[in-house]
């Protein structure tokens, strides 16, 4: 392993630190190559957009600075990461200098998803396909050993503009999707799960509220997006009264169809909830 394959695998060893990226920006700038140049200064710039509050002067002036070196140079840089092929169909995200968010469907995270995880620190995944149809796709996807790394989970809803259309979510009326978190091997250090509008009724709230407790992440997660959802009262008496959930600091449940059930919601949730 060469010095800097070994300086850029600390980076992806290590998401939540600050310091290897640093040094291997450091290391970049010994190289005089003008891309890698280019690059350390992106790193940086974008690690002290960290250190401003969001839509300040400050970040937005670091967004943009860092925005220029990414303009320029970033066909050079994405060459380092997997074959260009491998990421046809995925969107990325890059923060703190690196790529640390991907999106794609269920098949390509299956598929390659391994691969991409190994050459960057990715902690967000989204799926953006996330309908029940394909339990043995399902069934793969939950024993994925880099979802060990996965901080953030999003999962739906199908991205219209980006993909051919396709009908809405049909919901997970078999909890085959639920089967997949509740009883992943890997997802032990998910801090926030999204499922926004994939067309979740109170069977499903009740069958995820009951479980939750023995999930790999219920001691870790913290943020839970329920959002545009078709929950009524009863599915919101369930996440009231459910075993763990009590640890979260952000529970969404706007665009539902809850009514009477608030209160109780605020009883246990307090500004916590938002309905």
């Amino acid at each position: 392993m060469t010095d800097r394959e070994a300086l850029f695998a600390a980076v992806v060893a290590e998401p939540d630190d600050d310091l290897p990226r640093l040094v291997f920006a450091d290391y970049l700038d010994d190289t005089g190559v003008p891309a890698d140049a280019a690059r350390a200064a992106y790193i940086r710039t974008q690690l002290e957009a960290e250190k401003h509050a969001p839509r300040s002067a400050g970040r937005l002036e670091c967004n943009r600075q860092a925005a220029e070196f990414r303009d320029r140079f970033k066909d050079e840089w994405d060459l380092e990461f997997a074959d260009p092929i491998e990421w046809f169909g995925f969107t990325a995200l890059r923060r703190r200098g690196f790529v640390e968010e991907v999106a794609g469907t269920l098949g390509r995270v299956n598929m390659v998803g391994i691969r991409m995880f190994a050459c960057a620190p990715i902690s967000g995944l989204r799926v953006t396909d996330a309908r029940p149809d394909d339990p043995p796709a399902w069934q793969r996807f939950r024993t994925l050993p880099f979802l060990s790394r996965v901080r953030s989970l999003t999962l739906g809803p199908y991205l219209p503009g980006f993909y051919p259309p396709r009908p809405p979510n049909p919901g997970d009326g078999d909890g085959v999707v639920t089967e997949a978190l509740l009883r992943s091997t890997t997802l032990t250090r998910l801090r926030s799960l999204a499922l926004p509008n994939n067309a979740l009724d109170d069977a499903w709230v009740l069958r995820f509220a009951v479980r939750f407790a023995s999930a790999p992440f219920a001691s870790t997660l913290e943020a839970l997006d329920l959002s545009h959802n078709p929950i009524t009262d009863a599915g919101a008496n369930a996440l009231a009264t459910a075993p763990g959930l009590e640890r979260l600091q952000e529970l969404i449940l706007t665009g539902t169809r809850i009514a009477t059930a608030t209160p109780m919601l605020r009883r246990r949730f307090g500004p916590r909830v938002r309905v």
